[in-house]
Order: C-alpha cells, then sequence, then structure tokens
C-alpha cells in the first residue's frame, strides 16, 4: 500500500487510518480479529531532528505513536492490533503436521485475497467503506458498535446501487432483496434499522440486550451476502 502526505503533522494519523483500513479487509477476508503487525516505511524532509528510537513501536487499538522513528529521511512505523503473542491455529490444524500445513495454505491464500481487494478497490468508494466497516465490525467489543458498523456496510452498497440520493429503507430493501438469497422481510428489515437507530442515538436498555444480540449476528449475514454480491458486479473476486 502507498499513501501520500501533505501535510507531516498528519503522518502519524494518516498512516494509522492506512493500517486500520488493511487491518479490516484482514478481517473480512478471515472473518477473524487475526492479530496482526504493519511495517510502514517512507520518506520525509531531513531537518536533523532524529528521535531516540529509530523504529516507532505502537498498539493502533490503543494510542498513536509519539514520534515517527527512522533517522534522517527515512521514517518507520511499526504498527500492531490484537494479542502480540498471537492466536493458537484451530484445534483441528494441531491435529497433525497435514491439517497445519492445509491451513497454513488456506491462510496464506485468504492473505493474498486481502493484497487482491487492496489494490482493486478504490479507498473512500461505497465498496470501500462496505468492506472496512464489515471488517471493523469483527474488531468491535459490543453488539450495538457491532450492529453500527455493520449496517452502515449495507448502507454504502445501497449508496452504490442509489448515487446521490437519501437512503430510505425502501432503497436498502431493494438492495437487499436483488442482493441476497433469502432477505429478510420489510416489516423485520425495518426493525433492524430501528435497532440500528437505537444504537446510534441512544443507549440500548437490559430489556433489548438480547435482541441487539441477534441483530448484529442476522446483519452480519445480510451485509456479508450484499458486499459478496457487490464484489462480483464489480469483478473484485
Amino acid at each position: 500500500m502507498k499513501t501520500f502526505v501533505r501535510n507531516y503533522d498528519d503522518v502519524r494519523f494518516q498512516l494509522l487510518a492506512v493500517a486500520e483500513r488493511m487491518r479490516n479487509y484482514a478481517a473480512y477476508v478471515l472473518q477473524a480479529r487475526l492479530p496482526m503487525s504493519f511495517d510502514m516505511v517512507g520518506k520525509r524532509r531531513d531537518n536533523g531532528q532524529w528521535p531516540l528510537f529509530p523504529v516507532a513501536v505502537f498498539d493502533g487499538a490503543s494510542h498513536l505513536p509519539i514520534t515517527d522513528g527512522g533517522v534522517r529521511d527515512i521514517m518507520i512505523f511499526t504498527t500492531r492490533f490484537g494479542p502480540h503473542s498471537g492466536v493458537r491455529p484451530p484445534d483441528e490444524a494441531l491435529k497433525s503436521l497435514e491439517n497445519l500445513t492445509k491451513w497454513t495454505i488456506e491462510l496464506d491464500d485468504k492473505l493474498l485475497q486481502v493484497q487482491h481487494l487492496l489494490e482493486r478497490i478504490e479507498s473512500g468508494t461505497p465498496l470501500d467503506v462496505a468492506v472496512s466497516s464489515l471488517g471493523e465490525s469483527m474488531w468491535a467489543e459490543e453488539a450495538k458498535d457491532k450492529v453500527l458498523d455493520r449496517w452502515r456496510a449495507i448502507e454504502s452498497i445501497t449508496r452504490n446501487d442509489f448515487p446521490n440520493q437519501r437512503i430510505k429503507t425502501s432503497m436498502l430493501y431493494d438492495t437487499i432483496r436483488r442482493r441476497t438469497k433469502k432477505p429478510p422481510r420489510l416489516e423485520r428489515l425495518k426493525h433492524l434499522r430501528l435497532l440500528r437507530n437505537l444504537s446510534s442515538h441512544e443507549r440500548p436498555q437490559e430489556t433489548q440486550a438480547q435482541d441487539m444480540h441477534i441483530a448484529a449476528d442476522e446483519i452480519y449475514v445480510i451485509a456479508n451476502e450484499v458486499i459478496e454480491s457487490a464484489l462480483n458486479e464489480a469483478h473484485c473476486i
């Protein structure tokens, strides 16, 4: 990935945003929170002031780096997401060397898919927002946040289907009906949208907790199908 930073003061923030986009794409393809580490190297104007440590290592999920790392005109970031110890391969993969090799090959193939999508999808487009939002939902801790991220993914594809228009429930339903195998009924879709609005503008009550968790899973299935359809239509997969 390449990015151009116009303002030197924006470097830390913009590179973090790039790392988050890559993390979200990986989460979308892998359907899991895979711990990741991104090394980012770039050129800068040499001002003769170099940091004490040549590499700025920071946890992207918790804070921004204090410095930009590097020496002279080279800057170096290392951005990490997730447990630094990594995640164990699934139990099935650990049963034999053959299973572990197969799992590793499949993981490599999925990471190649991530790279392919990052190269094919333009940043900031509705399709990019949809993929990144659904991936970001994998990193969300609470059900209400997952509902928001996943609903944003559906709205983004709807915005792609109905450009330059204010999104209405009927448009959402048209997109979902056209792009999914078993779309929910209109009344159910209205209820899901109500939960989305509740998550955005209010604090869900205890009596709504179960409904919110069920909705998060249901919206994920819908969003995943909608995005896959849009990716196929755009010849991205």
